[in-house]
């Protein structure tokens, strides 16, 4: 049986009034979860040493600092560690409300150096909690050599890496969560770059992956359904092989990497989407897609009038199995890029699809546009357009 440390009432009151919801016990590779570590009024030790973590609103640290005095305020209790962090949101039950999350979404940067140049300042000055990156986020690939990738540069290891390490290096433990995923013009062979194993608080790459960050369940999700254009890494049928006037089957076009052929030919986003979302807590995740939901203000294209051998175009252009997804299950919100001009027609980022709040941060413009939102709060997101500098 472990040694239990009494923790004084002082403390305990202290503890309460910080609001801190929970402590975590660590010690080697051991981990000890505390639900309610001001209830029962004891920490529990195991061998000699351990360090309680606590996760605190930043302007409630002091108050808990009182509670454990000193820089690694032993607070008279032998082998205790106690380390005050920078918060989180604490993990939510049935009926709890969600704490906030400060969140920027960015999209459909494609490379463009003066805007990630932008982001990156950005991220230091005034860093969220956490950066959502919905995809479309390297050179186009219609402007690169196949064979070498951009332009005979790695640019995820040679830039995108060494600017986000310049970013934790500068903010330390303050520095965001990153989480990516790509997107329809990102060639495929890119992937591997961003699976190789990172610092922790570098990114996470959530493309088919569950993640937990800050307390919710980050889930991510990079196709899109059949589109005009040739590049079919990241397209699926959409929920039947069927294909709208003037796109290209996924079954066609070119991979830059290989799938089987029954693969291109029946997988289907509401398939994989099934899958990947199976038994999980809707109520407490954050799905990041690259297609927005079908018939929403987020996927207008500027279709009007076209049409392809006379039949016209639907000018709704994203993913009904996205939008099936949403509607039945209802995830806290869902993040999208892809229609760059769908914000310029209708003058609108984000939606309300019954419970669900999607925002998205796809944009024509010139300037960097970053969605602002509080993950406990989404339909509060506001719509930041960030000056960008380019050189004359």
């Amino acid at each position: 049986m472990p040694d239990r440390c009494r923790v004084s009432r002082r403390r305990r009151h202290l503890i309460r009034r910080a609001g801190a919801g929970g402590g975590r016990e660590a010690t080697r590779a051991d981990v000890v979860r505390v639900d309610k570590i001001s209830a029962p009024g004891y920490i529990s030790t195991i061998e000699r040493r351990v360090e309680l973590v606590f996760e605190v609103e930043p302007a409630n640290a002091n108050i808990l600092a009182r509670a454990f005095p000193g820089a690694e305020a032993h607070g008279g209790i032998p082998g205790l560690e106690v380390r005050l962090v920078r918060r989180k949101l604490d993990v939510m039950g049935d009926g709890e409300t969600p704490s906030k999350l400060r969140c920027y979404l960015v999209s459909d940067l494609h490379g463009e150096i003066a805007k990630y140049e932008r982001l990156f300042t950005l991220l230091q000055d005034d860093p969220p909690e956490v950066l959502f990156l919905a995809g479309d986020l390297l050179p186009s690939f219609a402007h690169y050599d196949r064979n070498l990738g951009f332009r005979g540069n790695d640019f995820v290891n040679d830039y995108f890496r060494n600017k986000l390490e310049r970013v934790r290096r500068t903010l330390g433990d303050g520095v965001p969560d990153v989480c990516v995923i790509l997107g329809n013009d990102d060639a495929r062979f890119h992937e591997a770059s961003f699976m190789q194993p990172t610092h922790p608080r570098l990114f996470h790459y959530v493309h088919d992956r569950r993640v937990s960050v800050a307390g919710y369940t980050v889930v991510g999700y990079a196709c899109v359904p059949p589109s005009p254009f040739h590049n079919k890494d990241w397209e699926r049928y959409d929920v039947s092989r069927y294909v709208d006037p003037g796109c290209v089957s996924p079954e066609e076009g070119y991979l830059t990497v290989p799938r089987p052929a029954r693969d291109r030919r029946y997988t289907t986003i509401a398939r994989e989407l099934d899958s990947l979302t199976a038994n999980i807590d809707f109520a407490t995740t954050i799905m990041i897609f690259h297609s927005p939901p079908y018939d929403s203000a987020l996927d207008r294209a500027a279709l009007d009038g076209a049409s392809v051998d006379g039949v016209p175009l639907d000018v709704h252009i994203g993913s009904i199995a996205i939008r099936r997804l949403i509607e039945q299950q209802k995830p806290r919100v869902t993040l999208h890029g892809h229609v760059h001009e769908a914000y310029r027609l209708t003058g609108r980022f984000k939606e309300r699809i019954g419970a669900t709040w999607c925002l998205s941060a796809a944009d024509d413009s010139d300037e960097l546009v970053v969605v602002e939102f509080d993950a406990a709060h989404p339909g509060k997101a506001i719509r930041r357009l960030v000056e960008v500098r380019r050189d004359q």
